[in-house]
């Protein structure tokens, strides 16, 4: 009996199921078997009775079994079909196909991106539906997927056959050979990146775009630079006259109306200079400013401020006073002119706005982390300025009195060319004011000091005239200078500081003077006929490579780069028109000690 049963029990119920045996059929075998067994041993009734309790347990087991395995097969089904959805539905297009590009598989939305129906799919080779110029590179893109095991990605335009308005679709195309063995085909994965292809085409048209734009504002920007380096010598040449001519005549004996006169038109010349200078600094505010780096004396450049405004503030009876607080340091790098620039356009305001009482200028300073932030401040008593026009202060063309019965004279420039200056310089720049009682403007900017005591950088001491010095006649000096009045004017400023100087008109005549006789130092003027004094000064560099004179420019060309190509082409200093005599004594005095302790 055991043996029967073990050898029912043995089989599974997924075997009874596939031999699909019923339970009469159980039960006829069953007895079979026991008749068998009956003919060598007869069975008690008390064991058919277990036998057939046995039995039918088994059976219930195998139902149960039977129930829970159609169970399974339903969800297998039904995980079957969600998956076939998202395979079909996914919104990659899912590609079989063998190493030579035939299609053995493909899901509805891989049949969609070709532009045609599953079942003309089949049998058809992937080449049939790319645009001709991705052939070559698709064919190379089989080789290398059946020749890896990497994934391998490219790019491909369809032919657009079959789609409506037979659009040409980009597709990026993922696939990895399929690993059974024997390689003889891959999947591969089809992504529409035509929107993507798209956007990337505009780009590129409207880089190239930006670029012929670009270009075109640079060579604006060029223009307008040669422009206004044309107007600025244009400009300075006549002016270099008047306001050298009129300083000339000052230091004659002259009666006070005379006197008076000539100061006028100076101060008209000076004037006329300042608003040049301005419209010139705001016209290179566009492209911004490259700072000089050196090392000077601060005091030094705030005496020069304070020196420039001395005359307006004495004519209108006004205390002018500066204060420097100790931990100031003494020598910072940065860029001397630029700073002075702005002390001077905020000191002249002030000293403008105020008709009675005081300017000064404080200066203190304190470390920061990014080294040494310096504070100005600028305090005067003037008409200050109304609450509802500080935001405005700092504005392009912008002016406290715009009524056409004003009293004072600008452009409402100086500000704003301030304002950029300070912010050049890492700091930031801000009004305080009371309208009837005055106002304080303060800036600060960031310097780096100079560690250690040591002396101020280019600061000439008022005893330290050249003038009267018995070996200074022993200097030679040569001017270059086309423009006969301002030749004038430089030779008269030179023979009244003691010089015996000759002069020439062009380049070419500095190069013959150089051959007939040794000079000293050369004053060059940049533009001039026959031989321009850029070109003079590579010659004369080439030609005298020793002994070769200084040469300093003096040239109307005073915007941005004109310094460094002058020091470029070999000079070695440089003064703007209209040159003043205490700017020239000042070069001169630099270059002069070294000459007389060589010869």
């Amino acid at each position: 009996m055991n043996t029967v049963l073990e050898e029912m029990v043995g089989k599974s119920g997924l075997d009874l199921q596939n031999d699909k045996m019923a339970t009469s059929d159980l039960r006829q075998h069953a007895e079979n078997k026991v008749r068998e067994k009956g003919r060598s041993n007869s069975l008690s009734e008390v064991d058919v009775r277990r036998l057939c309790h046995e039995l039918e347990v088994h059976q219930i087991e195998l139902e149960m079994q039977n129930e829970e395995l159609m169970r399974l097969q339903s969800e297998l089904i039904a995980s079957e079909e969600k998956y076939r959805d998202l395979y079909e539905f996914a919104p990659i297009g899912y590609f079989t196909l063998e190493s030579s590009g035939q299609i053995r598989e493909a899901n509805l939305t891989a049949a969609s991106l070709l532009g045609t129906e599953r079942a003309n799919l089949m049998n058809n080779r992937f080449q049939a539906y790319l645009n001709h110029g991705s052939l070559r590179e698709f064919d190379a893109f089989c080789s290398r997927v059946m020749e890896s095991d990497a994934m391998q990605t490219a790019e491909f335009r369809l032919n657009g056959t079959g789609r409506k308005g037979e659009v040409h679709l980009w597709v990026q195309t993922e696939a990895r050979a399929i690993q059974d063995g024997i390689r003889h085909g891959f999947r591969m994965e089809v992504i529409d990146i035509t929107e993507r292809k798209r956007i990337e085409e505009e780009i590129k048209v409207r880089t190239a775009e930006l670029v012929l734009a670009k270009e075109a504002a640079e060579a604006a920007t060029n223009t307008k630079a040669a422009f206004l380096a044309n107007m600025s010598h244009e400009l300075r040449t006549p002016m270099n006259a008047v306001i050298g001519f009129t300083s000339l005549l000052l230091d004659e004996a002259l009666n006070y109306e005379q006197k008076e006169f000539i100061e006028g038109i100076r101060e008209g010349g000076e004037a006329l200079l300042a608003i040049i200078n301005d419209i010139l600094d705001f016209s290179r505010m566009e492209k911004e400013m490259e700072l000089e780096r050196q090392q000077f004396s601060l005091k030094q450049c705030i005496d020069e401020s304070l020196d420039l405004v001395a005359v307006q503030a004495s004519n209108k009876c006004l205390n002018l006073s500066s204060t420097i607080k100790y931990g100031t340091p003494k020598n910072i790098i940065g860029d001397h002119g630029r700073l002075r620039q702005i002390l001077v356009n905020l000191l002249a305001n002030a000293v403008k706005f105020t008709d009675i009482g005081d300017v000064s200028l404080t200066v203190s300073s304190k470390a920061d982390d990014s080294g040494r932030q310096i504070l100005f401040r600028i305090t005067d008593t003037g008409i200050g300025i109304s609450h509802d026009k500080i935001d405005e202060i700092f504005e392009s063309f912008n002016q406290v009195e715009r009524t056409i019965s004003r009293k004072r004279d600008g452009v409402g420039l100086g500000l704003a060319i301030s304002k950029q200056l300070v912010k050049l310089m890492g700091g930031k720049i801000w009004v305080e004011s009371v309208p009837g009682q005055g106002s304080t403007f303060s800036f600060t900017i960031q310097a780096v000091t100079v560690p250690g005591k040591r002396g101020d950088f280019g600061e000439t001491k008022k005893d330290a005239s050249i003038e009267g010095d018995p070996q200074r006649k022993s200097l030679r000096l040569l001017v270059a200078e086309d423009n006969l009045s301002n030749q004038k004017v430089l030779v008269e400023m030179l023979k009244r500081l003691g010089y015996k100087p000759d002069a020439v008109a062009d380049g070419r005549e500095v190069l013959q003077a150089l051959e007939r006789q040794d000079y000293d130092l050369v004053l060059m003027d940049i533009r001039m006929p026959e031989m321009d004094g850029i070109t003079a000064t590579r010659e004369i560099r080439k030609i005298w490579p020793e002994n070769e004179p200084k040469i300093i420019a003096i040239t109307a060309y005073v915007l941005e780069g004109d310094r460094e190509k002058c020091l470029e082409a070999g000079m070695d200093d440089y003064i703007s028109k209209p040159v003043q005599k205490k700017a020239l004594e000042a070069v001169l005095m630099k270059y002069e000690r070294p000459l007389q302790g060589k010869a």
